[in-house]
């Protein structure tokens, strides 16, 4: 390989920092809803700030075209005095968008991008009669696409685990306030015993009484907030609060209502409320109690603020809480401005859904976009395992490593810059780490300062990588699989130019091509950066003795002197000892050495057992099931023969066409000649005919039969060619898949065959080394007799047990690799079905065209009757034939039958 072309496979997508295989659908989507991240938005409807922006359609599609899979719709009553519902901020200038065209837009863009569920978050504000509405709005505009009821696998009860996104797949569902027949109203802790047995319509009624006293509660609760936030956060009285919605509570400090003003959601109607599952919001009161109640399908909403006070003071009972419900993060009221906060910070402790404002595409919005562009940007990405294995230890606020996870030393050096910019120096990278809370006191973000730069290519670090010195260093990731890399480029004076944010689960380490993008995470054209990046098993300086003790377990150990030539002759290892403490222990002739001997001899099978499971077992080449249980699939199977062969198909098709012109030029002549021949009949007496049907003769209607049995008869064979070409062209790939099959079937006996004889080599030489061990330490002849015996009882219990094994694994590696042929020759079939159903449809739909085309021609021939014109002009018989042939011939070039599907 050149230089240049070394260079080009650098900087290539054969070298991308991150797999292409992780931005393809990679994670397991059958667990709970509980245990993924959901991409989230804030007021969907805004295009811009809090008070002062505009609410827009448009946002909706945007946003679901990004794979957003939670959108939020404030709705309220129409401020026209009419029955339809309206979706604006409550209590600001911005004006609002009807709700109806919302949702019909929602229904066009819901699952473009990604299959899986969509939650629409409803902040509802809207009388009885208008929720009414809503809910019919949503049954006829969603359809089958809504879920109206659980499904019978998962149903919505604290014994059950939620459903997951397979499980919910095209499915919308609803998060709205529910109906509880259970509890009493939390409006006004004085007046439960009075509520709690009301209907529904009559809780309705009660509020409206109420409300005075309501809102004096929440002006009081108004003013804790404006003295000190956190302190009214920790310890308010949610049942105060549990109608609030979180517009509300994120815009009361900085508008207070006014005596007219309702500060409280709506109560939900038997309509709404049935259309709600699996989302069911509820007030938080506390982690104690949502623990005690354990109901998956409940959810609760935290400002931001709420949330990291949890953070702060019950970090792991907020895992454990997000384990196993989801909870909904939202920004705080006085991020006017529509800032984002940042979504790292509750990612950490299993919070699924951080609503951002996607209108504002800061740095916490291109983290979030940047995450949610793996997994086939579905929306949906598997949390960590140390967030959802239930009675963990895993504490977010510790600063030691997690238990059972190895921590990462990340090294990083930022060797060059592509394509950055033309018109300023791409001065500076910064590097920055996003993860545990751990090491606060290290540096998580560095700045790297460009020291060449030639208009095309930026030079930031010319070091050798030899010379183990990195600029870059970050030396206990604590967690790596929820740690991420930004990269982000800036001129001298601040000037955005790229970044990419990477999560280090899916870095692969070397020297790498990193492809920078935009605000909006797209791929800017040819700008990257070159860096090489070193990832390494962090450990404690205390524990790096043994570390070296475990990787180099024979270097340092003290050496007896009087056995250092005997163990430099043998190299005995440790279970070589046993049978020599064995004969030694058995010399005695008393009672007690016989018990020692059997026990010894009983120590022995079981120490050899364990010795030739480490060795043989673990070594095996049926533990390589990613190439032994590999079965070709349709894509593997590309070659020149088959290329070939559908030349050859195309050749026979035009073969046929041309076969079949001169017929139908002939036949369309004569089809001509019979429309000729009933115009000139029709004038015979002079006087222009008040009907065309004597258009439709005998000879025409004999003359257009034909004509079209002689397109059928061409279209049919020309059917059967592909047809049969398809059938075998799918038997080759069958052949060639079964074949493959019974090669690797082979392959798997033959292992077996060679692990069984590498088992009995073994046992042989142990035997040996034993008999030897047994002669040298023993002079009885009958005790020696007696202990070679007992040595070949337990080798060959050994040797059994581990040929056992071997053929348990051996036929669990070839039921695997019978399950895969099964799923591909079960996918080629559907491919084939699908191949034939298209071929059919093709020649049908032409046979159609050509219908169609002659009803024209006759139509034409009708009107010329009419009108007393010539009936074809001159040359016309050419123009009939070219127009009527020329849909014989396929428009588009022939199906490669080779093709993928």
């Amino acid at each position: 390989m050149s230089n240049e072309s070394f260079l080009r496979y650098l900087l290539s997508f054969d070298n991308l920092i991150v797999d292409p295989k992780k931005f393809d659908l990679c994670m397991n989507m059958d667990k709970p809803l509980a245990h993924y991240f959901i991409s989230s938005s804030h007021n969907t409807y805004l295009t811009g700030y809090q008070w002062t922006g505009r609410s827009s359609i448009e946002m909706y599609r945007q946003v679901l075209l990004t794979g957003c899979r939670c959108i939020e719709l404030d709705v309220l009553d129409s401020e026209k005095k009419s029955d339809e519902p309206e979706i604006k901020h409550k209590n600001t200038p911005v004006k609002p968008v009807l709700f109806i065209e919302v949702i019909v837009a929602i229904k066009e863009y819901a699952f473009k991008v990604t299959p899986y569920p969509l939650v629409l978050s409803i902040e509802n504000h809207c009388s009885a009669k208008t929720q009414a509405k809503m809910a019919q709005y949503f049954v006829d505009v969603f359809g089958k696409n809504l879920i109206t009821e659980p499904l019978k696998t998962h149903p919505c009860d604290g014994n059950y685990p939620l459903p997951s996104p397979n499980d919910l797949k095209y499915k919308i569902l609803i998060k709205n306030k529910k109906i509880s027949t259970n509890s009493p109203s939390p409006v006004s802790n004085n007046n439960n015993h009075q509520i709690g047995n009301q209907t529904p319509d009559a809780i309705s009624a009660t509020t409206s009484s109420d409300t005075s006293s309501d809102i004096g509660k929440l002006r009081c609760h108004q003013q804790l907030l404006n003295a000190s936030p956190r302190h009214c956060f920790l310890n308010n009285d949610p049942d105060e609060l549990a109608e609030c919605t979180d517009v509300n509570e994120k815009n009361s400090s900085e508008n207070p209502p006014s005596d007219g003003d309702t500060i409280c959601e709506s109560k939900a109607t038997k309509a709404m409320s049935d259309l709600v599952h699996y989302l069911v919001p509820v007030s938080f009161k506390s982690l104690a109690k949502a623990e005690q109640l354990s109901k998956s399908f409940e959810m609760s909403s935290f400002s931001e603020d709420r949330a990291l006070s949890l953070i702060r003071e019950q970090a792991k009972e907020f895992v454990a809480y997000n384990q196993r419900q989801i909870s909904r993060i939202y920004p705080r009221g006085t991020r006017l401005e529509s800032s984002n906060y940042n979504p790292y910070m509750y990612w950490l402790v299993g919070c699924q859904m951080c609503a951002l404002n996607y209108q504002t595409l800061d740095v916490p919005m291109q983290l979030n976009l940047g995450l949610f562009s793996f997994n086939n940007a579905c929306g949906y990405i598997e949390k960590p395992p140390t967030l959802c294995q239930l009675k963990n230890s895993f504490d977010p606020k510790a600063r030691t490593n997690v238990e059972n996870v190895a921590g990462y030393e990340i090294d990083i050096k930022v060797i060059s810059g592509q394509f950055l910019c033309q018109d300023r120096e791409p001065t500076f990278v910064d590097v920055q780490l996003y993860g545990m809370y751990g090491d606060m006191n290290k540096r998580h973000e560095f700045l790297v300062r460009s020291k060449h730069w030639n208009g095309f290519q930026a030079i930031y670090d010319n070091t050798s990588t030899d010379s183990n010195k990195y600029p870059i260093r970050f030396p206990n990731v604590s967690l790596p699989d929820m740690a991420g890399l930004r990269f982000a480029v800036s001129s001298e004076d601040g000037t955005f130019i790229g970044q990419s944010f990477i999560p280090i689960a899916h870095i692969q380490p070397g020297y790498r091509y990193v492809v920078l993008r935009n605000q909006m995470n797209i791929p800017i054209n040819a700008s990257s950066l070159f860096i090489f990046i070193r990832i390494n098993i962090h450990i404690k300086p205390e524990d790096q003795e043994i570390a070296k003790k475990l990787v180099q377990p024979l270097t340092n150990q003290p050496i007896h002197k009087n056995k250092l030539e005997q163990d430099l002759n043998k190299q005995t290892s440790c279970e070589d000892i046993v049978p020599t403490l064995l004969v030694r222990n058995h010399s005695s002739t008393s009672m007690e050495s016989a018990v020692i001997f059997r026990e010894q001899t009983e120590k022995i099978s079981t120490n050899e057992t364990k010795m030739y499971e480490k060795h043989l077992v673990p070594a095996s080449r049926l533990h390589d099931r990613k190439t032994l249980c590999k079965v070709l699939s349709l894509h593997d199977i590309l070659t020149k023969e088959i290329i070939k062969g559908d030349r050859n198909m195309e050749s026979k098709l035009r073969r046929v066409s041309v076969d079949f012109h001169k017929k139908i030029e002939k036949q369309e002549a004569r089809f001509q000649q019979c429309l000729n021949l009933q115009h000139d009949q029709a004038y015979s007496h002079g006087e222009r005919p008040r009907t065309a049907s004597v258009i439709q003769g005998k000879d025409v209607k004999e003359s257009e039969e034909t004509l079209l049995e002689l397109y059928s008869t061409k279209f049919h064979l020309q059917e059967e060619l592909e047809c049969k070409n398809f059938n075998e062209y799918y038997k080759a790939v069958d052949g060639k898949i079964k074949a493959d099959y019974n090669k690797q079937m082979r392959q798997i006996d033959n292992i077996l065959q060679e692990e069984k004889n590498r088992v009995n080599e073994e046992v042989k030489l142990q035997k040996k080394k034993e008999e030897i061990e047994i002669e040298k330490t023993e002079n009885n002849r009958d005790k020696v007799l007696k202990l070679k015996g007992e040595s070949v009882q337990s080798n060959s219990k050994a040797s059994a047990c581990l040929i056992q094994k071997l053929e348990l694994m051996h036929e669990e590696v070839k039921d695997i690799l019978t399950r895969n042929l099964k799923t591909n020759l079960n996918e080629i079939e559907e491919y084939k079905c699908m191949e034939l159903q298209k071929c059919l449809e093709k020649y049908y739909n032409r046979f159609e065209r050509v219908q169609y085309k002659l009803q024209q021609w006759m139509k034409a021939a009708e009107a010329a009757l009419l009108t007393g014109s010539s009936l074809f002009p001159h040359n016309s018989r050419m123009k009939i034939s070219t127009s009527l042939c020329a849909l014989s011939y396929p428009s588009e070039e022939v199906t490669k039958t080779n093709s993928e599907p």
